[in-house]
């Protein structure tokens, strides 16, 4: 009687290929502007891929210092005091920013919703957060109260109930 070992391996090794022939077309390359679904196109992707993989990544090494010194920005404080907080928001977004809001409590005479702060200034990294502090509504005023009494009555008397529950 012969084992079934050899066929579960089989059918083991068919099933690794098959996984691996679905990871290697799900991870292929489809930003390639020259790529299409042409099959005659196929044996030149692949080419193309192998090209890269076996080759050191001399490609990303050289433009790695130039991308760091472009992803800087400078930002100046005074350039944003006072302004809307909406408005700024979206200005230090466009330019890559990771803004964080804080809303300061405002002690009168602020105007709400208008930057108060921003930390850090300077020169950032594109992608480095923000602090954008603003004015949150005022505290409502309160007027000083006095405490009110009842008005005395100068014509009232007793109803007669002490003299009643005295006398018993």
């Amino acid at each position: 009687k012969k084992s079934p070992l050899p066929a579960v391996l089989i059918v083991l090794l068919l099933v690794a290929a098959a996984i691996a022939a679905v990871v290697l077309l799900l991870n292929r390359d489809d930003t390639d502007p020259t790529s299409s679904d042409d099959p005659t196109d196929a044996t030149s992707r692949t080419s193309r891929s192998a090209t890269r993989e076996t080759t050191p990544t001399t490609e990303t090494t050289p433009t790695t210092p130039t991308t760091t010194a472009a992803e800087t920005v400078t930002v100046n404080a005074d350039d944003y005091l006072g302004r809307d907080r909406f408005d700024v928001e979206a200005e230090l977004q466009r330019m890559g920013l990771v803004v964080r809001l804080f809303e300061d409590e405002n002690p009168g005479g602020e105007t709400q919703d208008t930057v108060s702060g921003l930390e850090p200034t300077g020169e950032l990294l594109v992608g480095d957060p923000i602090d954008l502090h603003y004015w949150g509504a005022a505290a409502p005023e309160t007027t000083p109260t006095t405490e009110t009494t009842p008005p005395t009555d100068p014509t009232a008397t007793d109803t007669g109930l002490t003299d009643a529950t005295e006398g018993g």
